[in-house]
């Protein structure tokens, strides 16, 4: 299993006396508050970075193991994921999902809400062998949601702190807009579909989600209503990168998106600076369904 301290990622073994000399020995000042029979709670003389000070050790007594959950003032999915015991408690396939991306992503916040949030309930068409494969999946409406790697290098490049409000374009079936919510304090989400917001809407409000707000737009791209934005993620892909966004973007804020034509693009990530031009970086090679409205594909 992998426990996440901080920045760091290290194995340890799978028992809790091991987890217990790992934490003494490398734990950054934690010392134990309670130990029960489905949990450990530590505090650390360390805050962890999101401001909160207590760390949570989930247990699977089914496997006899101990994983790192979180630190408890993170946000939480109101569903059986945030009860089960993190990593440890999930089926092969979801535990499959993680392997590879804490492979290749390295946020230990970005794969924590990763951990936490039910795939499944945000792909109703998909029978569930299939929900976390690494690919895109169907969503109606001739949409799909994208592969977890693309959603989490996405996420990780707009390196989001919890404090921010952050424009989505694309909702949906609201799997990223879940996502998000737990990473920021905002979010926005935009539509352009109105049965895929509603769904959207309800699924996420039936989860608990109490700082989205999903609105069905069609043809303005954004929302400048409740403009600027400190972070802009777009799931559908653009000719250009459109000067609307880049007018909702706060200064300092940044914006990830896909560029490129219909059958292939560039992932970049797009910096809005005071002075000059905006930092780009490109992040990979994807496929995303085309961007509509005005300043990107008009059908």
């Amino acid at each position: 299993m992998v426990v996440y301290l901080g920045e760091s990622q290290v194995l340890v073994g799978q028992d809790l006396e091991s987890l217990k000399r790992f934490l003494n020995a490398k734990g950054p000042g934690l010392h134990l508050l309670q130990d029960g029979l489905d949990s450990l709670r530590f505090d650390s003389d360390t805050p962890a970075r999101d401001g909160s000070e207590d760390y949570i050790i989930g247990a699977d007594k089914n496997l006899g193991c101990y994983t790192f959950v979180g630190s408890i003032a993170q946000p939480r999915v109101e569903v059986d994921m945030a009860q089960n015991g993190g990593w440890g408690a999930l089926d092969i396939a979801q535990r499959e999902m993680m392997e590879d991306l804490a492979s290749r992503i390295k946020d230990h916040r970005v794969l924590d809400v990763f951990a936490r949030t039910p795939r499944e309930a945000f792909v109703p068409l998909v029978p569930r062998e299939f929900v976390y494969k690494d690919h895109p999946l169907p969503i109606g409406f001739e949409q799909t949601i994208s592969q977890p790697y693309i959603v989490a290098l996405m996420l990780q490049a707009l390196s989001l702190k919890g404090s921010e409000t952050v424009l989505e374009i694309g909702t949906g079936s609201g799997y990223q807009t879940a996502l998000l919510a737990q990473l920021s304090a905002r979010v926005v989400s935009v539509e352009r579909v109105p049965e895929l917001a509603r769904d959207a809407r309800q699924r996420l409000e039936q989860l608990g989600f109490k700082n989205v707000r999903v609105e069905s737009v069609e043809g303005q791209l954004g929302y400048p209503e409740l403009a600027p934005y400190d972070a802009i993620i777009v799931s559908a892909a653009a000719p250009r990168v459109p000067d609307a966004l880049m007018e909702q973007l706060a200064m300092g804020g940044k914006m990830v998106l896909p560029v490129g034509g219909r059958d292939e693009q560039d992932l970049k990530l797009i910096e809005k600076r005071k002075r000059g031009r905006p930092k780009v970086k490109t992040l990979a090679l994807c496929r995303f369904v085309p961007l509509i409205g005005d300043g990107a594909w008009k059908t």
